[in-house]
């Protein structure tokens, strides 16, 4: 059997990895997206992952005439057409609790539409959209679910739903069934603007608070109140009266304000604040926020957190405030780069040791290795003696 992995982000990683360790196959394929750079981010990347494994990478066209395939669709990009492949046997993971939610933003349409369960669909792919006959689902509630909560919960189920069918699949004995033409709906890309994300405040509280749950992905957005990023909401027992979105009451922590029908209560984020307080060296807003982050080691889209980025431009007081507020000195993105390898580089930039000093101080390992199976001082020596011997001088007990 000829596996082929189509697809991008963590869920198609982890497959070709299970696979890979687990599943005896006579060839193994990736197909990856077109944006797919091979970098991992604050998601693994496909190609790099293929390429740690050893994996041949092809084009989609490189596999329509392999007739002794299984084909895995697995967060791919492009529309399948079944009559291009001689092979039959072509399955897609689909996020959503088919035949709901078919095409995409299939995090956000549940909230907006206040369901309450979520899922992941395993299909056979046909020439339609999300439309082919289903092979295996799981499903969740998502109360006190937010957008992110639901893509990143789907990423596990629909890895862990092709690992419990990945022997059927490969021997093509799996059961499936038609899609009910009741209760089916379909969002297209044009369903939502992220480039003009709104919250329409003029609503019930429960609209609001859907709205909000629905935009709130801190990699991409969050929500806007005023000059607040929020992102969750409580309804309160309160009826409201007068003009919706009116203010109530206002802390650090949240602003309460009216709608159509009840009070809302809107929960401050200050992740986004943080991180631009950092990119600024900017003290004293960093010092006003910090206090109200829930977590420090969270990464942005390049799979950076806070700490990586203040001591990766030197900022040593920037820098002194996160680490003694307890933000990880060990955190490492998905490359394996920790936060030291990223202090190497100030120290190295601006010839001013302070930073790396810190974070040995305060427990960073020095012998923590990356993908590339090296640690802080395989980098630095021979390239930069000072901070080499800067590093040895501070280890503990001298190791």
């Amino acid at each position: 059997m000829k596996i082929c992995v189509a697809g991008k982000n963590n869920i198609a990683s982890n497959v070709l990895e299970f696979i890979h360790g687990n599943i005896i196959f006579d060839q193994l394929f990736v197909v990856c997206t077109v944006n797919d750079d091979g970098n991992h981010n604050w998601q693994k990347s496909l190609r790099r992952t293929a390429g740690i494994l050893g994996v041949k990478e092809v084009f989609l066209e490189d596999v329509y005439e392999i007739d002794d395939l299984l084909f895995l669709s697995v967060e791919f990009d492009k529309i399948i057409k079944p009559r291009l492949f001689k092979s039959k046997n072509l399955i897609n993971i689909h996020f959503s609790l088919l035949p709901k939610y078919k095409g995409v933003y299939t995090s956000a349409w549940p909230l907006l539409n206040g369901e309450k369960e979520a899922g992941v669909t395993l299909h056979k792919i046909d020439s339609g959209i999300d439309t082919g006959d289903i092979i295996d689902q799981m499903s969740y509630y998502i109360e006190n679910m937010n957008a992110r909560d639901i893509y990143m919960n789907n990423m596990i189920l629909g890895f862990d739903i092709i690992k419990k069918n990945i022997v059927k699949l490969i021997n093509n004995d799996f059961e499936s069934f038609q899609q009910s033409k009741n209760g089916s709906s379909y969002y297209s890309l044009k369903s939502i603007d992220y480039s003009n994300v709104n919250i329409d405040y003029n609503n019930t509280a429960s609209a609001i608070k859907n709205q909000i749950k629905a935009f709130s992905f801190f990699e991409y957005q969050l929500p806007v109140f005023l000059k607040y990023h929020v992102s969750d909401a409580l309804i309160l027992d309160e009826k409201s009266s007068g003009k919706s979105g009116r203010v109530l009451y206002d802390t650090e922590r949240f602003v309460d304000i009216t709608s159509i029908d009840y009070n809302i209560r809107l929960f401050k984020n200050y992740s986004i604040d943080m991180f631009s307080a950092v990119l600024r060296n900017d003290i004293q807003t960093l010092i006003n926020v910090i206090d109200y982050i829930e977590d420090l080691d969270i990464t942005n889209r390049n799979g950076w957190s806070a700490l990586m980025i203040a001591v990766y431009n030197n900022f040593h007081d920037i820098s002194k405030i996160l680490v003694s507020k307890g933000a990880n000195v060990n955190k490492a993105n998905l490359n394996g780069t920790s936060v030291l390898m990223y202090a190497k580089d100030g120290a190295i930039n601006t010839g001013d040791m302070s930073t790396v000093v810190l974070l040995l101080e305060n427990g960073a390992d020095v012998y923590a290795t990356d993908l590339n199976g090296k640690n802080v001082l395989d980098y630095v020596e021979g390239q930069n003696k000072e901070v080499f011997e800067a590093i040895k001088a501070n280890l503990k007990d001298g190791k």
